[in-house]
């Protein structure tokens, strides 16, 4: 290993992985590669990305944080977390619902286009969204650098992201 490799891993609640991650490596396959490549000496990081908005969500992902960051090995490796929720381009939501015909994630929330042109969780939701993420993040006692992945200067600014971590922006 060497200090600037860091391998890293999509993470979801264990319900959206199995319902929309179809031929993907399940949440616990996922967590126990990080663990190999955290006992090999590796730098790890993980994108939750996205984060879907549905009835349990917090519990959820509450859940799968505490699972990844219980354990000792993966907490002390971990460099950076990235988050992002929902988001896409007009067009997607029909490409989903044609491969997916049990599809609600695009239903249990409101989307409105933002200035980036992509159909969005309004802003207040999405910080709401980030803060408990960051807060039940750093519940676990990592010191792994968190960031929001394409959002605004201005809604970093909204959450509970130190001013060093939005200052990467």
């Amino acid at each position: 290993p060497h200090d600037n490799v860091v391998i890293s891993w999509t993470m979801n609640t264990f319900n959206v992985s199995e319902k929309y991650e179809k031929g993907g490596a399940c949440m616990n396959d996922r967590i126990n590669a990080a663990r190999s490549a955290a006992m090999a000496g590796y730098g790890i990081g993980f994108h939750f990305d996205p984060i879907i908005y549905y009835r349990n969500w917090e519990k959820e992902y509450e859940e799968i944080v505490n699972k990844i960051f219980s354990d000792s090995i993966i907490n002390s490796k971990t460099r950076w977390i990235s988050l992002g929720t929902l988001r896409y381009s007009p067009g997607f939501k029909q490409v989903v619902e044609r491969r997916f015909a049990d599809n609600n994630m695009f239903y249990e929330g409101e989307f409105f286009v933002d200035t980036d042109g992509k159909l969005r969780y309004p802003r207040e939701q999405r910080t709401m969204m980030y803060n408990n993420m960051i807060r039940w993040i750093r519940n676990t006692g990592t010191k792994a650098w968190i960031y929001l992945c394409m959002e605004p200067l201005e809604l970093w600014q909204k959450t509970d992201l130190s001013e060093s971590d939005y200052s990467y922006h």
